[in-house]
């Protein structure tokens, strides 16, 4: 496929997928992943794209699908680190003939337990249509496969928590692509954060050459995910104004590279959260976190409004439910129900600040509360006032007007 004009792809991406491309900027990179995606993909090959959690290889994948030959069928994203054994066949015939055509996005190959990777590997090397009943042969083997694994699999990393099998390397890894994090690759992130911003908010704020050069200079650990968080509450708090470092240290303060952040629950957190300040220190130190704690706080954090149990965290992260527990309040003083529950409440506080037309009801639904009396119990006594005192004080301007935000990032 010819070259296509960065500015026509995300064009395209936003109409075919309703939303942003999070892979832009003006890095050397980005442009050379870009234009190898586009390069490749027309080839229906087994695709395998590694990198960090939130760097965007999801958005790698959906790029390969667009430019396809068949842009129109269905792109389905699957979780394989989840699936049971029991059934583990059954979901992956399923999700292939759901696809009718088209990819199949296998995310956290490498979090699955070696042997289910190694039947995965069996399964792809014999081909679907082998596995499939008779009626279901042909939509099974008319799929493109796309995965995702850590970035350190690239490298060989013998320490990575994660490893991917041989035999599931040897059936996906026929085109490979590294998605770099946003730390290698710092020129992109101006550009990210304005386009976020303006997602954002109907009358996004400005960046000062000082935040600027603060966001730059910023690992960004969690990448993507991390800077639209970020974003968010700049765009909250920072309506149509030039942001400053003042905004930046108390609305969206950055955890500091040194493994020094303020760990929830703490006292360094606790005076600002009590003032129904933007405090977004909640993310603990990934540098020094139990690695089951690790991938437990990033699987809250990315999924907070599903209906999540103890016993179904445990398992996900491979360990009985007394020693998670264990391992959380050792680590962050508190259960993973009550950070969980911490997380849903900031994640409040951002929609209510920038979503003026969504009720109070609304918002608690969108964050994980079903019974708006416990949320409201709840956001009071994490920031000691009501949802609706919590808005009135933050978001309604001298003039009594409401900025109109949207969230389609």
């Amino acid at each position: 496929m010819s070259k296509l004009p960065h500015s026509e792809l995300r064009s395209r991406f936003r109409e075919r997928f309703g939303r942003g491309l999070w892979l832009r900027g003006g890095s050397p990179a980005l442009a050379g992943l870009l234009d190898s995606l586009t390069e490749c993909a027309s080839v229906r090959l087994p695709v395998l794209v590694f990198g960090e959690r939130g760097a965007g290889r999801e958005d790698a994948a959906r790029i390969l699908h667009l430019l396809g030959r068949r842009p129109g069928s269905p792109f389905i994203k699957m979780d394989v680190s989840v699936l049971r054994e029991c059934d583990f066949q059954d979901e992956i015939i399923g999700a292939a003939q759901s696809v009718d055509g088209g990819t199949l996005f296998l995310a956290c190959v490498d979090q699955m337990p070696g042997l289910l990777q190694s039947r995965l590997a069996d399964m792809l090397k014999a081909g679907l249509p082998q596995w499939a009943s008779s009626r279901n042969r042909d939509a099974a083997s008319d799929v493109r496969f796309v995965a995702a694994a850590l970035a350190q699999e690239a490298k060989s990393d013998r320490t990575a928590t994660h490893q991917l099998h041989p035999a599931l390397r040897d059936e996906l890894a026929f085109l490979t692509f590294e998605v770099a994090p946003l730390r290698g690759r710092p020129e992109d992130i101006p550009a990210l954060v304005r386009h976020f911003l303006r997602g954002f908010s109907s009358d996004p704020p400005q960046l000062s050459p000082e935040v600027e050069a603060a966001l730059i200079s910023h690992d960004w650990p969690g990448n993507i995910f991390e800077l639209r968080r970020v974003a968010a509450r700049l765009a909250a708090f920072g309506k149509g104004r030039i942001l400053t470092m003042t905004d930046l240290t108390s609305h969206a303060p950055l955890p500091a590279p040194s493994g020094d952040a303020v760990v929830p629950g703490s006292a360094a957190n606790g005076d600002q959260s009590r003032r129904g300040g933007a405090c977004f220190s909640a993310t603990p130190s990934p540098a020094r976190l139990h690695p089951c704690v690790k991938r437990a706080v990033d699987y809250l954090r990315e999924n907070f409004a599903d209906e999540i149990s103890l016993g179904a965290l445990a398992r996900r992260v491979r360990v009985s439910p007394s020693h998670l527990s264990h391992l959380f309040k050792r680590e962050l003083q508190m259960s993973p129900m009550a950070f969980l529950a911490r997380v849903r409440i900031e994640q409040a506080k951002t929609m209510l600040a920038a979503d003026a037309d969504s009720t109070v009801t609304e918002v608690a639904g969108r964050v994980g509360f079903g019974d708006l009396r416990h949320f409201e119990r709840i956001f009071k006594r994490h920031v000691g006032f009501t949802p609706r005192t919590f808005r009135s004080r933050i978001e309604t301007p001298s003039n009594g007007s409401h900025s109109l935000l949207r969230f389609d990032a």
